[in-house]
């Protein structure tokens, strides 16, 4: 009878699960000749093995701001933003002054940056188009 209450809890103790939770808080800086980025993540990502298979889970926060540095007298009819997977456009009825975009992003998504990543980032302004990277600040 020992034999069989150790094992039960032999059985129960192997088979609990043992989520390695991981903390992010990194925030990625760039700019190029127009404009000036800043994208911060912040959050837990969880890997687990369910049922025998490896599980991914996360709780992220994202906040993109996109500043405009050019000429200030610059109106803008389309502008389009791409950043880490993530693609925004705006079409303006009449040209507009260009002005700060801020993105904010929460919840579950399988897009991952890690301290040690670089975010690209491409604006096009009605035909002018301007890629750059941005760097952990960390890293700096």
């Amino acid at each position: 009878m020992k034999k069989i209450g150790l094992w039960i809890a032999m059985l129960l103790l192997t088979s609990c699960s043992h989520a390695e939770i991981t903390k992010l808080d990194n925030k990625f800086k760039g700019s190029s000749q127009d404009w000036k980025a800043e994208y911060h993540v912040k959050g837990t990502e969880t890997w687990d093995k369910v049922d025998g298979r490896l599980s991914y889970d996360n709780n992220l926060t994202k906040n993109f701001s996109l500043e405009y540095i050019g000429d200030p007298s610059v109106k803008v009819s389309k502008l389009k933003v791409e950043y880490d997977g993530s693609s925004l456009g705006y079409t303006y009825g009449k040209p507009e002054f260009v002005k700060n975009i801020h993105i904010k992003d929460n919840g579950k998504t399988n897009s991952r940056v890690y301290a040690d990543d670089s975010v690209m980032v491409t604006v096009t302004m009605d035909h002018s188009i301007e890629t750059f990277k941005l760097i952990n600040v960390k890293q700096k």
